[in-house]
C-alpha cells in the first residue's frame, strides 16, 4: 500500500514523502517531487553503537521501523524530513534528514540517539521549526540521553547541516522516559518577534519557555531554573500550540481551548481567554488566520472518536476572546467532514480552510488507486498554494500545506466575509 505522509512546496513544485506499506522486509520510504523528479529512496546512516547497529559502528535507517509523522520543513534551500517509530516497535531511532530541495541529494543526517535507543521525533505532527538565522529546532521524545550523542526527552537546536548547537533537557528526564511522558511532544513553537524564542511541552501538560541564547542544556540539581519560565496546564497535552497576536493558544486534553498572554518573556499566570467547549483526547492543534493582520480567527478541529470513524468538527473562534462564531455542525449535513484524524492541523489559504479526514476504504485500495488519490491531493494543494506570509501577517510557520498521516481525503471550507450581525451558518460553506 502507498501512503502519502507529508508535503511541502519549493519553487511551485510539491515535495512529498511517501511510504510503501507491506509486510515484506523491503518496506521503503521515498521522497519525490510531484512533477516527477525522483523518487529517491530514503536511506541514511550515522556513526554509532546504538540499538540495531550493524556491528561495524554504524546505525542504519530502517524504513519499516520509521513513522514519518511530522510535517516537512522547507528552509535553507533544503527540505527537512523527521521520523519517529511505528508504535515503539523494534530497535528504532528518531531521524532528521536534510535534502537539497532542487536535486533531492541527501545533505545532512541527525540521529538523536545514535549510541542509545528510541528518541523518536513525533511532535504531534508539527514540523521542525526554523529561524531566519538558519537554526532548526526539534523536540525529541522518550529515549536515551547523555547530552553528548543522545538527546532523548529534549528540545534541540541545530544548524542548517544538523549539527547540534544547544539543547534543553528537563532535570527529571529519567522519570519522563520511564513513564512515557515525552518531552518534545509538541515540537518547538517559535515565538516570533519576541526576545525569547521557543515554547515546548511535555505530555503531562508542562510547558517551558526557552531563551533565545543558551537554551540551558541539562542540570540535574537546577530544577530547570535555566529555562525562562513554565506553565503547568493540569491537563495532558498531545497537540501543538499556536502563537499569534501576542498570545499562545493551547488545546489540552479534556480542557477548554485557552489563550495565555506573553508578558516580559513570561506566560501570564492564568489564561486570558477560553472557549466555551472542551476538547477530548487528543485535544486540538489550532491554526490562526487573518485579513492582512486584521480580524484574526482561530480554527480548531475536534477529533474525539477518531478511532470510530466519527466526522471531524471544525470550529472557528475570534482569536482575541475565543468566542465561537462557527462550527461545522451548525448547518446540518452541509459541512460534515469525513472521519477524524488525530494530530490534525487545519490549513488556511486564499480564503479557504483545508481539513484532512481518513477514508478507510482508500486505505485498502491497491497501489494504482492510492496514487490517483495522491494526485487528487496535489490538485487541491496546487489550487491553494499561493499562500503568502503577508496574507495572514503571521509569517510562513502557519502557512503550510496539508500534510501527514495515512490514506485520507480532503475537505475544503471557503471563508467568506460577513457582516457583524450575520448568522454563524452564513460564515462558511463546504465545497468539494
Amino acid at each position: 500500500m502507498f501512503a502519502l505522509r507529508a508535503t511541502a512546496e519549493a519553487d511551485r513544485r510539491l515535495l512529498t514523502i511517501c511510504h510503501a506499506l507491506s509486510r515484506a522486509p523491503t518496506d521503503r520510504a521515498d521522497i519525490d517531487f510531484a512533477d516527477g523528479i525522483g523518487p529517491v529512496q530514503v536511506s541514511a546512516s550515522v556513526k554509532g553503537t546504538g540499538a540495531g547497529s550493524d556491528g561495524t559502528g554504524h546505525v542504519q535507517f530502517v524504513a519499516k521501523l520509521a513513522n514519518q509523522r511530522p510535517a516537512l520543513l522547507l528552509a535553507n534551500g533544503m527540505v527537512y524530513v523527521a521520523f519517529a517509530s511505528n508504535c515503539d516497535l523494534g530497535n528504532y531511532h528518531g531521524w532528521l534528514l536534510a535534502y537539497d530541495a532542487q536535486t533531492l541529494a541527501l545533505k545532512a543526517v541527525f540521529n538523536p540517539t545514535r549510541n542509545g535507543s528510541a528518541g523518536g521525533i513525533w511532535q504531534s505532527g508539527n514540523g521542525p521549526a526554523a529561524m531566519s538565522s538558519e537554526k532548526i529546532f526539534i523536540g525529541i521524545g522518550n529515549g536515551t540521553s547523555d547530552g553528548t550523542t543522545d538527546y532523548g526527552d529534549s528540545f534541540v537546536k541545530l544548524d542548517s547541516m544538523l549539527n547540534v548547537l544547544d539543547y534543553f533537557t528537563p532535570s527529571n528526564e529519567y522519570t519522563l522516559d520511564v513513564t512515557d511522558q515525552d518531552a518534545g511532544i509538541t515540537g518547538t513553537v517559535l515565538l516570533r518577534g519576541q526576545t525569547y524564542e521557543a515554547l515546548g511541552g511535555v505530555k503531562s501538560g508542562r510547558f517551558c519557555v526557552l531563551s533565545r541564547g543558551p537554551t540551558g542544556k541539562f542540570c540535574s540539581i537546577c530544577d530547570d531554573s535555566q529555562a525562562l519560565g513554565f506553565l503547568d496546564l493540569k491537563s495532558q497535552i498531545f497537540d501543538v500550540p499556536a502563537y499569534a497576536i501576542g498570545k499562545v493558544f493551547i488545546g489540552a486534553v479534556g480542557a477548554r481551548l485557552k489563550a495565555w498572554q506573553i508578558v516580559n518573556a513570561r506566560l501570564s499566570a492564568s489564561a486570558v481567554a477560553r472557549s466555551a467547549n472542551t476538547f477530548s483526547y487528543p485535544g486540538t492543534s489550532p491554526s490562526i488566520s487573518s485579513d492582512a493582520g486584521l480580524h484574526p480567527l482561530l480554527w480548531a478541529l475536534e477529533v474525539k472518536g477518531y478511532s470510530d470513524g466519527d466526522p471531524a468538527v471544525l470550529h472557528a473562534y475570534r482569536a482575541d476572546d475565543l468566542t465561537e462564531i462557527y462550527n461545522s455542525t451548525q448547518a446540518g449535513s452541509r459541512d460534515t467532514a469525513g472521519p477524524r484524524v488525530k494530530f490534525t492541523v487545519s490549513t488556511v489559504a486564499n480564503g479557504k480552510v483545508l481539513r484532512r479526514h481518513t477514508n478507510r476504504t482508500r486505505r485498502l485500495r491497491p497501489l494504482a488507486l492510492a496514487r490517483s488519490e495522491r494526485q487528487r491531493a496535489f490538485d487541491v494543494l496546487r489550487a491553494s498554494r499561493d499562500c503568502e506570509a503577508s496574507s495572514f501577517g503571521l509569517g510562513p510557520a502557519r502557512c503550510r500545506p496539508w500534510d501527514r498521516s495515512y490514506g485520507r481525503g480532503i475537505s475544503i471550507v471557503r471563508v467568506r466575509p460577513r457582516p457583524q450581525n450575520a448568522t454563524a451558518n452564513g460564515f462558511a460553506k463546504e465545497v468539494r
